[in-house]
């Protein structure tokens, strides 16, 4: 059944299985002596995609941190001028330490913020993560990312379980 002229709301109460496969974008820095550190994920995003999770892991010493911002662009940005002219994904999360978008990692915690389903609509463009050295150990920190692509067509029995 083609659900191309369907509102978005109503294509999000699809169960998820009906967005078909999902794939992990994943990107990482070494934050040594650069700080903060940008990273583009390596293929573009569909027209409009929905993202089921977040995990953000880092590896050094003990009680090490990093926090990870994502944005929506098409270059890797080298100030944080340019990160910041770019499209905020999870703006509405502020992190303990106050920062709009920021997700925190730690190698004595891994964090995974999962069960949720976000759509995006990045048109090709990709994800562009900015990853900030929280405290002056250095480390390495990668950002996964479970994403879809929105679904144009679904099998007939999908519609029926929205119509009652």
């Amino acid at each position: 059944m083609d659900i191309r002229n369907w509102a978005a709301a109503q294509i999000m109460q699809l169960p998820n299985s009906a967005f078909g496969t999902s794939w992990v974008v994943g990107m990482g820095a070494l934050l040594g002596d650069v700080d903060p550190a940008f990273t583009l994920s390596s293929s573009g995003l569909p027209d409009k995609c929905v993202i089921y999770s977040v995990a953000v892991d880092c590896v050094g010493g003990a009680l090490v941190t990093a926090g990870v911002q994502l944005a929506l662009g098409d270059v890797v940005p080298t100030t944080d001028a340019q990160f910041n002219a770019m499209e905020l994904l999870f703006g509405g999360v502020v992190s303990e330490r106050g920062v709009r978008g920021q997700i925190l990692g730690g190698s004595a915690r891994a964090v995974s913020v999962v069960g949720f389903r976000t759509l995006i609509y990045p048109a090709g463009r990709r994800l562009v993560a900015r990853f900030i050295r929280t405290n002056s150990t250095a480390l390495g920190c990668a950002v996964y990312v479970v994403i879809s692509a929105f679904p144009n067509e679904i099998p007939d029995f999908y519609a029926g379980s929205l119509t009652g």
